[in-house]
């Protein structure tokens, strides 16, 4: 064919093949082999067997293009007259030059008669039909391109199609060897997303020797950016450095942009200091990128240092970086710089709206400062920048995680007044803000008022409304819900029957709850969660029943639910509450072996059902043992073994525990507080108390009525009655009003000293301030008239009145009888005794001991009758009642029967000290002090004297005289005094310490001290 070709043409001529360089020619022949180089005899590439010609042409090594027929000279014209002509002749020879290459030609020939640039979307079209070629042949898309090296615009159109599609171009680098080339390559295959072929091209431009220039930088750093290949764009611009070629202000800001979507805080802040190292400026989208990766990165600091940096290089921030600022200063809880950079925008000649004051809300609302959300609303009103319906949703969330249901429903208000429409969202936002603050009437409420507003309710909605029949205990209501979610044409979601689940749980209807639970899969196909299954779980614990809490976690992997440290923790407490301590110490170490992780309401549940067990101990290594299990305690668990020390009545310890929770970054709140003064109430520690109480303020901890409760308490236990008045009268200017426990430690703290007439008082002004007094009210005032011979018909008018009587108590009527006792009125005392049967209440101890009590004097057969009746009860009769019996019989045969029965059970621990050579009377009442003086002078005293090693001395030990027993205050010393006179003993009183009398054994004699307790014949 090429010999065809030849003959066509008249006269001397060179054909399209002929080199310029005519001593290739010999290289050359018509039946060259396949494989070999065009320019020598080496084997030729394959990847560049067809299509060859057209790059020679491209690069100059043709004197035209392939297949056209080039004269001796140009035309005489200067230039073709015939344009379409010759681009005829073209097509023709390469027709005939080049048969197999015929459907690439075809597909040139119809782009040329496009034009020089026609549109985009006409080649598109065009080369759509050539698809299935293109995939088919893999030189096919090269051949095009090659064709159409005249045209580059158009040429570099068919580049980005076959780059769109996602055309194989194997030998696309042969054809580039110009950096103009390479750059509309690279471009094309950056707008195409093919930045891989841009990692070859810029490969090639190396091995070619061809410079990259500063446009082939920036298209292939635009296309590594698009690709996501942040470090090679990197790369590329330390490149570009290195050659002397400046990268532009653009390069830059797309390199560091692509930093910041890749998370990288450092090397985007590297290439911003690189910017001015450069002499390139950063501008606004340069720190507007970097502060972008600040805020991703939680750097707070930093972005206020670049602002800072901005206002030193004049660079003006505008509304994008103040919401990134925003939008960082958020994450890092410093609501206070939102404010700061809010109000110092004007400086910036830049007006808040409402996407800055949005994210200005959500900043003040995610720290709780919800007043700040309503300064923010009142000023936008002011500014006359009516906030839209994110603004608002912003601030009702706000209002939601605060459980501000008033300002919640004070806005929803609000909005409907200015005419803008409430929807869904706004309603459950209100709706969670009720729920959360326990205002569960007020959220059933806000449901039923969506219709009239014209809104629709969706499932979360109903989920709200459900959760807070949870929160009032209202179940019946929960269940109707469920099912009018139904009639809503909603379907219930597994938060709604977790809801109804908590709902059931709260109103003890735990069969119901398990009902419910067990429906969800079988009757509604919902599949149970981990928040469903610790609902459950949560239910068994309201009944008491820990075991079938305990089966319902075992069967969660069974339901294939995995089971989690909230679930582990809902069994727990389930044990907590029933008792349970070692079941629920099984459970905690069972959770490391589960792959669960142990944490802090897990422990704290563990130790709660460890103390309440009376297992303090266990409680506090419970305690100890966290940091070892990388646990670190929270206030919930400091409190928790605060409560363990108070069981213990371990108050140093509770102390303590209080002391290091701040070092451990623990705030402790009023129930730290009021428990460690609970533990100094139980045991008298006033001053700690008293201390403790005035230093909550310090901690950011506001007193209230349980605080002054236990303090006043403390006072009481002490004896300090009239610091615990003053801590009761101090209540109203602290703001703090007292609840019926103050009223109660105050009445108490009165009766211990019997200020019987200040606990009236104080019982008297219980309904002024809203309290019903309690049996603990009236016990107390009436303990403190009991304890004066002449106030027992007091006593009596408080315990018979409002007919308290059929309500009272054994302990109420065991202080009645005492009343009765020290008035000297046995008779009504046994009235009191023998009308408990009556009213249905067993007489226990109290009362017996009380009534024996009376009996003293003239009637101790009375009370020896009383105390073999408490026997004959089963009652065991306690220190109370053979002291109230000794009383009665203490000079009388039988007293001395009574007080070898008490001693006999042990009732007296502490009489005997320093080897029985000292009686301690501490505790005693009147008549058992003197029998216990009567018993140790005859049968213990004896065995000492007549030896060598004889003491000097024995001694009794009356302290100082005024004795406090449960009925009276009695002067023991007084009495022993006498006792001793009586039976002419000699006796030494020491000055130094008036409590103790000494007996010198020298002037004791046997026989007289052995008759002194021996029983009459």
């Amino acid at each position: 064919m090429l010999a065809g070709c030849h003959q066509a043409h008249l006269g001397p001529c060179r054909s399209p093949l002929v080199p310029r360089n005519p001593g290739t020619m010999q290289q050359l022949g018509h039946h060259m082999e396949p494989g070999t180089y065009l320019t020598g005899g080496r084997p030729r590439d394959p990847l560049t067997r067809r299509g060859s010609n057209l790059v020679r042409y491209a690069v100059g090594e043709w004197t035209s293009p392939p297949g056209f027929s080039s004269r001796s000279g140009p035309p005489k014209d200067g230039g073709r007259k015939d344009e379409h002509a010759g681009e005829s002749r073209n097509r023709e020879a390469i027709f005939e030059s080049n048969q197999d290459n015929l459907g690439a030609l075809e597909v040139v020939d119809k782009l040329l008669r496009l034009g020089a640039a026609p549109p985009e979307d006409k080649v598109f079209r065009l080369l759509s039909g050539y698809l299935v070629d293109c995939r088919a042949d893999d030189r096919f898309a090269t051949d095009v391109i090659d064709g159409l090296r005249k045209q580059p615009e158009l040429a570099i159109q068919v580049l980005r199609f076959m780059l769109t599609n996602n055309i194989p171009l194997p030998h696309l680098r042969l054809l580039f060897r110009k950096v103009f080339h390479y750059n509309k390559a690279i471009s094309a295959c950056d707008k195409a997303g093919r930045w891989q072929l841009v990692e070859g091209l810029l490969r090639e431009m190396q091995e070619t020797k061809v410079a990259p220039d500063k446009f082939s930088y920036n298209w292939a750093t635009s296309a590594y950016v698009k690709g996501g290949e942040w470090q090679l764009a990197q790369s590329l611009l330390h490149e570009m450095l290195e050659r002397k070629l400046t990268p532009t202000q653009i390069s830059f800001n797309t390199v560091i942009s692509a930093c910041r979507n890749a998370f990288q805080l450092q090397p985007a802040l590297g290439l911003l200091r690189t910017m001015s190292t450069n002499a390139v400026l950063p501008d606004v989208k340069s720190y507007g990128a970097v502060l972008s990766a600040c805020e991703k990165d939680g750097e707070w600091q930093l972005a206020l240092h670049l602002l800072s940096e901005m206002a030193q290089k004049s660079v003006k921030p505008d509304e994008i970086i103040v919401n990134t600022l925003i939008s960082a200063f958020t994450k890092g809880g410093q609501w206070k710089w939102v404010l700061k950079l809010l109000a110092g925008m004007p400086q910036m000649q830049l007006a808040p709206n409402h996407i800055v004051c949005t994210n200005a809300i959500n900043a003040c609302g995610s720290v709780g400062e919800w007043q700040m959300v309503l300064v923010l609303l009142r000023s936008m009103l002011g500014s006359k920048l009516t906030p839209d319906d994110t603004c608002l949703s912003s601030a009702m969330n706000a209002f939601k995680e605060a459980a501000q249901w008033q300002q919640a429903l004070s806005l929803l208000g609000q909005s409907g007044q200015r005419g803008q429409t409430s929807n869904p969202l706004d309603y459950n936002f209100a709706m969670s803000a009720c729920e959360r603050a326990g205002e569960w009437e007020v959220t059933l409420s806000l449901l039923n008022e969506m219709p009239g507003a014209k809104v629709v309710p969706d499932q979360v909605t109903f989920n709200t409304a459900i959760k807070a029949c949870a929160t009032g205990g209202q179940w019946k209501l929960s269940m109707r819900l469920l099912s009018g979610m139904s009639q809503a044409k909603l379907t219930p979601g597994v938060m709604s029957f977790t809801g109804a689940i908590a709902a059931c749980a709260a109103g003890d209807q735990w069969q119901l709850a398990l009902r419910i639970f067990f429906s969800m899969q079988s009757e509604r196909s919902v599949q149970p969660n981990e928040f469903s299954c610790s609902a459950a779980i949560a239910a068994c614990s309201k009944g008491d029943k820990a075991e079938l809490g305990v089966r319902l976690l075992e069967m969660m992997p069974e339901m294939s639910v995995l089971q989690n440290a909230v679930s582990y923790s809902a069994a727990i407490s389930g044990c907590e509450k029933a008792g349970r301590w070692q079941l629920a110490l099984s459970l905690l170490a069972e959770m490391p072996r589960k792959s669960v992780m142990q944490d802090e309401v897990s422990y704290k549940s563990a130790i709660s059902a460890c103390y309440k067990a009376n297992q303090w101990r266990q409680a506090l290594d419970l305690f100890s043992e966290m940091p070892s299990r990388s646990v670190t305690p929270g206030v919930l668990c400091f409190n928790a073994a605060i409560g363990a020390c108070s069981e213990g009545a371990l108050w140093r310890e509770a102390f303590t525990l209080l002391s290091s929770m701040p070092s451990g970054s623990v705030r402790p709140n009023a129930i730290s507080f009021n428990a460690v003064i609970s533990v100094c109430a139980k045991v008298g520690e006033w001053q700690l108390a008293l201390h403790l109480l005035s230093n909550m303020h310090m901690a950011s901890a506001v007193p209230d009525g349980y605080s002054y409760s236990a303090a006043i308490s403390a006072c009481d236990v002490a004896l300090q009655w009239e610091r615990a008045l003053i801590l009761f009268t101090q209540m109203p200017e602290r703001s703090v009003k007292p609840n019926l426990f103050c009223f109660n430690a105050a009445i108490s703290a009165c009766a211990s000293d019997g200020r019987w007439q200040l606990a009236l008082q104080l019982l008297k002004a219980m309904p002024e301030g809203g309290l019903t007094p309690d049996a603990v009210s009236m016990n107390a005032a009436m303990s403190a008239c009991s304890k004066f011979k002449d106030l027992w018909q007091v006593a009596l008018g408080i315990l018979f009145s409002s007919g308290r009587s059929l309500g009272a108590s054994q302990i109420d009527y065991g202080v009645a009888i005492t009343a009765c006792a020290n008035g000297d009125q046995w008779p009504m005392a046994l009235h009191l005794l023998r009308t408990l049967p009556a009213i249905s209440l067993r007489p226990e101890v109290v009362a017996y001991s009380a009534a024996i009590a009376s009996c003293r004097n003239a009637r101790w057969q009375l009370g020896l009758c009383l105390l073999r009746e408490m026997q004959e009860q089963e009652l065991t009769p306690d220190r109370i009642a053979y002291d109230a019996a000794c009383d009665a019989t203490c000079t009388m045969p039988a007293g001395i029967e009574l007080f070898r029965e008490s001693f006999a059970l042990e009732l007296h621990p502490n009489l005997l000290r320093k080897g029985y050579e000292q009686l301690d009377l501490h505790g005693e009442s009147p008549g058992s002090a003197e029998l216990a003086v009567r018993w140790w002078l005859a049968e213990v005293v004896p065995h000492f004297l007549g030896k060598p090693d004889t003491p000097k001395s024995v001694a009794i030990i009356t302290g100082r005289g005024l004795h406090r027993q449960w009925f009276k205050t009695s002067d023991i010393k007084t009495d022993v005094c006498r006792l001793l006179d009586q039976y002419g003993l000699q006796t030494v009183l020491l000055s130094k310490n008036p409590g103790i009398i000494l007996l010198p054994t020298k002037s004791l004699d046997v026989t007289l001290l052995r008759s002194l307790f021996i029983l009459p014949e």
